[in-house]
């Protein structure tokens, strides 16, 4: 895989390039500013962390969809030119079993862009956390150019997660 690292810039008015649009809403950050110290040490190239607001998950583009980890809480979006988005739910997720995770589409399969995925019972969630976490890794087979972000609140399958000049 191809790494570069995430260039935070808040106008984005001038920028131009391929959109990713993001999958889920809440407040973006760089993943140095993740609770967790482990994240904090800059070890994931190419990942951003978003404090989650609202619980739904959508498809960013078109892409094979699957899950992955214990109870399912990586989902990989992988597009034909081979371009992943990989999330990553917190780890104390396997501890609840499942529970507060309602699938909205089987992984394994095609599924176009905007494709409703998982809805997360935040409120029960928070119960058990006092705030949930998602981590988003781009990557692609060959180097992406520059990726860019902003320290802002998106909107899933509205806003921009990553905006990338190829």
């Amino acid at each position: 895989m191809a790494y570069s690292e995430i260039i935070w810039q808040q106008d984005w008015t001038k920028l131009q390039g391929f959109v990713i649009k993001s999958p889920f809403s809440g407040q973006l950050m760089p993943i140095s500013s993740h609770p967790y110290l482990l994240y904090r040490q800059d070890i994931l190239p190419n990942t951003l962390s978003c404090k989650l607001e609202q619980g739904t998950f959508y498809a960013p583009f078109n892409a094979q969809f699957a899950t992955s980890r214990d109870v399912d809480r990586r989902l990989t979006f992988k597009h034909p030119s081979g371009l992943t988005l990989t999330l990553d739910l917190p780890i104390e997720l396997r501890d609840l079993h499942g529970k507060g995770m309602h699938w909205l589409c089987r992984a394994n399969q095609h599924i176009a862009a905007g494709t409703p995925v998982l809805q997360l019972d935040l409120p029960f969630l928070q119960i058990q956390l006092p705030e949930v976490h998602c981590l988003a890794t781009i990557s692609a087979p060959k180097p992406l150019g520059k990726i860019y972000s902003r320290k802002a609140r998106v909107n899933a399958n509205e806003d921009a997660l990553f905006v990338l000049q190829l």
